[in-house]
């Protein structure tokens, strides 16, 4: 299969393919609801002849090449939005391709972006397919953003865990999957190898005491001194605990206990999360969190229960990094290739990476001339279309060279 037969594919469908991410834009669906998400990407799974399956709101599309056995390649996408309501300006004034027609909900982490992509990549292919040995399999994935950190092997009904069941028993042998960073030039990708995504480990923190009137706090045993106490006492570990040369971000971000002025409660409760990058501190943190949660909770009379869902970092397989990369080079020239940062937020596609070898890429959609320069989860975020031709050529490219 030649580059030049990937470009013609992608001029017969930017179109397409633009029209798709704007539709899927303007018509957002949370996590774990993308139930016309997913009605409309097994159409067009369908109109492509494809087989497919199911598991809730993620399906796994199989495109078999028809010139014969080879290799099987895995590109992923996910699908939900955020639970937000998205504004339609941006940094330069209003926002040109695409808004959100859904108040509380809005793709403002560019998911949108990435299934229209990966149905642009399947469609090209599907009419290349005999010009292709071997396999794709396209993975539609549901509830990413809420996933993150639960265990796959013990909650398999959604995302990652409903991908990796309905893959059971299949052979492997690379796996690939974009996010766009508004954090990298538009129109760049980055393929470095090693860490790319951070790891998280949530927890959830109830801090049980005895309730009492306001007046005697002598006669209960107060949570919420006991919560205070023990957030004061972690951010003194991560000061004295955490290698200083490998990051461990903590943010506490909810705190929730008692309902008015004169009312001990009986309980006390928040929410937060880590971020890392090398999964050994990862888990020393979660140590040093445990012990000193429950030890002030101990001694300030309190029981504390404290639950953790553990994910490692996206680690890109250096060798699978270099070999997409210099496909990216061959399709779109060298000067598409950049180079960025670990970013610390995180991603499901580290479940994949752990069974696989594997890159995940950043497609950069950073450009201040449009006023693209929002954050991801910000309600002024904004893709930069452009760089749309630029990922799904190379992710072309990719497959085409993997299962040559």
């Amino acid at each position: 299969m030649t580059t030049q037969m990937l470009k013609d594919g992608l001029d017969r469908h930017i179109d397409d393919i633009l029209a798709t991410r704007r539709f899927l834009h303007e018509n957002p669906e949370v996590s774990d609801k993308e139930f016309k998400t997913a009605e409309f990407i097994r159409s067009q799974i369908e109109a492509a002849g494809l087989t497919y399956r199911t598991r809730g709101t993620s399906t796994v599309a199989f495109l078999e090449g028809s010139k014969g056995p080879g290799k099987t390649f895995l590109y992923r996408a996910d699908i939900d939005a955020l639970p937000m309501t998205e504004d339609d300006t941006n940094a330069g004034g209003n926002k040109k391709s695409a808004v959100s027609k859904n108040p509380g909900a809005a793709h403002t982490c560019g998911h949108d972006m990435h299934t229209a992509m990966a149905l642009g990549v399947m469609k090209i292919l599907a009419e290349l397919r005999h010009e292709l040995s071997g396999r794709v399999i396209f993975c539609f994935e549901n509830g990413e953003e809420t996933y993150v950190g639960d265990n796959p092997d013990t909650d398999d009904s959604r995302s990652a865990g409903a991908i990796l069941k309905l893959l059971e028993g299949e052979q492997i042998d690379a796996c690939f999957g974009i996010h766009v960073y508004a954090g990298l030039e538009s129109g760049k990708f980055s393929l470095d190898p090693g860490s790319r995504m951070a790891g998280i480990n949530k927890f959830e923190v109830t801090i049980t005491g005895r309730s009492g009137h306001g007046s005697r706090p002598d006669q209960a045993i107060n949570p919420i001194s006991a919560a205070a106490y023990a957030i004061a006492n972690l951010g003194s570990a991560w000061v004295n605990e955490i290698d200083v040369t490998k990051t461990v971000t903590l943010s506490v971000c909810s705190i929730d206990g008692g309902s008015t002025f004169n009312i001990i409660p009986d309980q006390a409760k928040f929410t937060g999360s880590m971020r890392f990058f090398d999964t050994a501190e990862g888990r020393k943190a979660e140590d040093a969190l445990r012990r000193i949660v429950g030890g002030t909770a101990q001694m300030l009379g309190c029981t504390a229960d404290i639950t953790t869902g553990f994910m490692g970092a996206s680690v890109s397989d250096a060798q699978m990094a270099a070999r997409f990369s210099a496909s990216v080079a061959k399709a779109c020239g060298e000067g598409a290739l950049g180079s960025c940062p670990p970013w610390f937020a995180s991603e499901t596609f580290n479940y994949y990476l752990d069974k696989w070898p594997g890159a995940l890429a950043f497609l950069g959609i950073h450009n201040p001339d449009k006023g693209l320069t929002a954050p991801h989860h910000n309600a002024h975020f904004e893709i930069d279309e452009e760089s749309i031709p630029v990922g799904v050529l190379g992710t072309l490219q990719i497959i085409a060279d993997f299962l040559a």
